[in-house]
């Protein structure tokens, strides 16, 4: 399971995880409604499968993991289903409590990544940083935080990170 920030590195590395790996992706309607089907097209054009990000998200990236397949879920989304409140940058924030669940009953490898500048402004190169203390079940408060302190970590280390860091 990798968690791709929505913004910037979603459209980098999905497609690049979609044309490897058997890929299912969470997909939220854009807010510009001309952009939707555009977007969910782009999205699939690699043979990733998109299951929307609603309560029924949870049975297919479930499915998908025990079936082996790689499942990428953006950790910055905004959600309401079943959402916690953590620390992030020392304020509190919607932290989205999915890849946890999703933990607890396929254990999966969880994997942070992020696409970045290169130092020569060239291109992007794409990263992986495994999220070990994310996998362990039973501890949600752990994985949490360590979900959040990692992008913190990321955001932090990375100064041309291709992604727009929004506002909490």
């Amino acid at each position: 399971m990798t968690l791709v920030p929505l913004h910037g590195s979603w459209e980098v590395r999905t497609p690049f995880l979609g044309a490897r790996y058997q890929l299912t992706a969470v997909y939220g309607p854009q807010q510009i409604t001309e952009l939707d089907v555009p977007v969910r097209r782009a999205r699939i054009q690699t043979g990733s499968a998109l299951v929307p990000a609603t309560a029924v998200a949870t049975r297919a990236l479930r499915d998908a993991l025990k079936q082996g397949k790689v499942v990428a879920l953006p950790p910055d989304q905004v959600t309401t289903v079943s959402p916690a409140i953590g620390a992030f940058f020392c304020r509190p924030a919607v932290t989205m409590t999915l890849a946890y669940r999703l933990i607890q009953t396929a254990t999966p490898r969880v994997l942070l990544g992020c696409a970045r500048r290169t130092r020569d402004a060239s291109g992007l190169g794409l990263g992986f940083e495994v999220l070990s203390e994310a996998e362990s079940p039973g501890h949600a408060e752990l994985a949490l935080a360590t979900k959040n302190a990692a992008i913190e970590s990321l955001i932090r280390k990375v100064r041309r990170v291709s992604m727009e860091i929004h506002t909490l």
